[in-house]
């Protein structure tokens, strides 16, 4: 194994933040930042001001600037107190699985779950995971339901998503959008130099 990194330490990820729908001006207000708030309504004022028929420059163009942004300013209470914010969207569970050992020298725990993020994108994410340390360990999603040979990893239809972040902690391991996440049937940490799997998460569908 000399030469070969070992995979060791731990990762601390959070699962990634729900998409937040609410504008810059609503950001402002509901922060009480007046200075964002500020600079908000008047990009909106003079846009308003710019549109309006007839030409206006100088003096007039910066007081009527100011009335209409002191308008808005007037009426955002209202208009937001009747609007109902909409609420992030969460991350939608797709499939998951418990990492189990593999013999008494490879052995792994911990949680492994496919979600479908807000923005339409995939991640695996492994949680109070730990595993085995070891040489170039991969995380690989396999079409077999419980594979024990190497060839079942690297079979048809396997797509290896990364090395290995850490040998415990939660991790996110993004997955590319052309991958069909409905053929993955197991997660499998594996060594890649010496074909070795250390550990596997049969995946079921979330229900």
């Amino acid at each position: 194994m000399s030469g070969i990194a070992m995979v060791a330490g731990s990762a601390n990820e959070a699962m990634p933040s729900p998409a937040d729908p609410a504008t810059d001006l609503s950001k402002a207000m509901g922060t009480g930042d007046s200075d964002a708030m500020d600079s908000v309504v008047k990009t909106l004022a003079e846009a308003a001001v710019k549109s309006m028929p007839g030409a206006m420059a100088g003096p007039a163009k910066e007081e009527m600037t100011q009335k209409v942004a002191a308008a808005m300013k007037d009426a955002m209470p209202e208009a937001m107190a009747k609007t109902k914010p909409e609420a992030p969207a969460q991350p939608v569970k797709l499939k998951s699985g418990q990492f189990k050992d593999q013999d008494r020298f490879h052995t792994g725990s911990g949680g492994a779950t496919i979600y479908r993020l807000a923005d339409g994108s995939h991640i695996l994410r492994l949680e109070d995971f730990k595993v085995t340390n070891g040489p170039d360990l991969r995380v690989i999603l396999t079409r077999a339901q419980d594979p024990e040979q190497a060839g079942e990893v690297t079979g048809p239809g396997h797509l290896e998503l990364s090395k290995l972040k850490g040998n415990m902690g939660n991790q996110n391991y993004p997955i590319p959008d052309d991958a069909d996440i409905s053929s993955f049937n197991s997660v499998v940490i594996f060594c890649k130099p010496f074909k070795v799997i250390f550990s596997v998460a049969t995946l079921e569908d979330a229900g």
